[in-house]
């Protein structure tokens, strides 16, 4: 005699759920933990954009890249490299308007910690090291301050 499959019942289909649910549960919490491995990677790559625009003379490339208090800092500047340089804080020596990009060719992210959303980066051109802090806004990753010194 063939037998035939019986409706699922109540209990099978609540098993059934619960299992889903807690599968779901675990991608979650995987997911949640620490947040994105690439959101680092994410940030300097966002600030090593911003350097490579201000090395070119890129304006608008850089106001991309900043908030409103970083975009403010910057439009101080007459030429591209000098906003860049009061954007983030490295104290460059004043230079003629064709030199003022020179510096940020070798800039370069020195160090950078990222905790939810919020990274503090150190920059170096040359000599000169400044702290800035860029931050997660949607989906991307934008310098949020004018930078401060640090030597």
């Amino acid at each position: 005699m063939a037998r035939t499959a019986s409706p699922p019942t109540h209990a099978r289909r609540r098993r059934a759920s619960s299992l889903r649910a807690a599968l779901t549960l675990a991608l979650v919490a995987v997911a949640g933990c620490g947040g994105p491995p690439e959101d680092a990677t994410d940030a300097r790559a966002a600030v090593d954009t911003l350097l490579a625009a201000c090395a070119e003379g890129r304006p608008t490339v850089v106001l991309e890249s900043l908030t409103e208090p970083a975009r403010n800092a910057f439009a101080r500047g007459r030429t591209t490299g000098e906003g860049c340089n009061d954007a983030l804080g490295l104290g460059l020596p004043p230079a003629a308007p064709e030199e003022a990009a020179k510096p940020f060719e070798e800039a370069r992210v020195a160090e950078l910690e990222e905790s939810g959303g919020i990274a503090r980066a150190t920059l170096e051109a040359g000599a000169r090291r400044s702290e800035v802090e860029v931050e997660r806004v949607g989906s991307r990753w934008l310098v949020n301050n004018p930078a401060v010194p640090t030597d």
